[in-house]
């Protein structure tokens, strides 16, 4: 991360090149390579470097996500403001995920984007996405109740919350945001000579995830490469010349959504340049589009929050 003061190529212009190179030479491969050797090196070489990469971000998530909020409630000074900021970020969420489902059902509804799939192509998705379909399709019907979710964030156990917070189908991460409010929250009624070394065990915790994410992110384009080179290698390039529709639309809604609505926003409300804001969390879009993970990119998002945006 210390490239750009020593005049290095910028993070993120390293990732997009190893996201380039990743799709060239998985495509070259495909072609090459007979399906036996390459499935191979696949399996044993680059996908577990992918993966590897991928961990050391997701390892960092819970302690993290921890110590940001239990110093960050510390800091407000008042259990009283926790509340007001709490109850505005609660409604900035609400109204923000609302226009993304409406700009969804608008731009899926006007430009059908999976008529005129062919019978050939929708086999070939089916049988390669089969597993990920049946997951979300079974994540769906077994959706719980408004008041068993509310209930659920309330962790009975934030260790055993902690452990599975990235999968979990109870309360996971939100059981342990609630968690760390709530311990933050106390912290700052207790007696200050109590809570401060607390406060700077928690603080000496973040930062040093906060270095276990800059080494991770000094391997960004490695990794990045080795998950883009698996999946080129494994399904090509030819998968999304039938779903070149799908894939115009989905990316027009999330481009509305990102660079339309949240320009607004950043405009009129945090009274600040869209294009200064999405020239600092260009690492963030990077890392998310390449991952496909928010968790993956949630350690990173804090970083450049911090260290960017102040």
């Amino acid at each position: 991360m210390n490239d750009e003061r020593k005049g290095g190529l910028p993070l993120y212009v390293k990732i997009l090149i190893g996201l380039a190179i990743g799709i060239l030479v998985g495509v070259i491969a495909r072609n090459v390579v007979d399906k036996e050797h390459l499935e191979t090196f696949v399996t044993r070489v680059s996908r577990p470097i992918g993966t590897v990469w991928m961990r050391l971000i997701l390892m960092t998530v819970v302690p993290l996500v921890f110590c940001a909020l239990a110093t960050g409630v510390t800091s407000l000074g008042e259990v009283a403001k926790l509340g007001r900021i709490g109850i505005r970020t609660l409604g900035f969420t609400a109204v923000v995920s609302a226009i993304a489902v409406a700009i969804g059902l608008l731009f899926v509804n006007v430009f059908k984007p999976g008529k005129g799939l062919s019978p050939e192509a929708a086999e070939k998705l089916a049988s390669a996405f089969k597993a990920k379909g049946e997951e979300h399709v079974a994540k769906a019907r077994s959706a719980k109740p408004i008041e068993e979710i509310f209930v659920d964030i309330v962790p009975q156990n934030p260790i055993e919350e902690a452990a599975s917070a990235l999968w979990s189908p109870r309360g996971g991460m939100l059981a342990v945001m609630f968690f760390a409010l709530m311990f933050g929250a106390a912290l700052t009624v207790i007696e200050k000579e109590k809570s401060e070394p607390v406060v700077r065990v928690l603080e000496g915790m973040y930062e040093a995830l906060m270095k276990i994410i800059g080494w991770a992110m000094r391997l960004a384009p490695i990794g990045v490469a080795a998950l883009m080179f698996s999946t080129t290698a494994t399904l090509g390039l030819e998968f999304l010349v039938p779903l070149g529709k799908f894939v115009a639309v989905v990316v027009g809604g999330l481009a509305l959504h990102q660079f339309g609505v949240y320009s607004l926003l950043i405009k009129f409300f945090a009274r600040a340049s869209p294009l200064a804001f999405f020239r600092a969390v260009q690492e963030v879009m990077i890392t998310a589009f390449s991952t496909a993970s928010s968790n993956a990119t949630l350690p990173t998002t804090l970083d450049v929050a911090q260290r960017k945006l102040g």
